[in-house]
């Protein structure tokens, strides 16, 4: 499982915030195809108003070449699969 943050370093009083959360998660392998697997994510925007730590955007990414790209490019398609363009 990954876990992504973003976070908010204050030049003003130095303390860190994370205002965002994401988890990537491997649902396993495409059946008769090793080189691909299933993903499940969850996303979250602490700092917001919201509930602190409670997904609020639910995404998958399905037949996925885990080996042929780079991790950015697997966060970049699950936030286009949540909805963010």
């Amino acid at each position: 499982m990954l876990t992504i943050k973003v976070e908010l370093n204050s030049a003003i009083t130095g303390k860190t915030t994370t205002i965002a959360k994401m988890i990537i998660a491997n649902e396993g392998r495409v059946f008769g195809r090793p080189d691909l697997s299933n993903y499940w994510g969850e996303a979250t925007h602490d700092g917001y108003g919201n509930d602190p730590g409670a997904f609020e955007v639910r995404g998958v990414v399905e037949s996925y070449a885990r080996s042929d790209l780079p991790i950015w490019a697997l966060i970049s398609r699950m936030l286009n699969n949540m909805g963010y363009k």
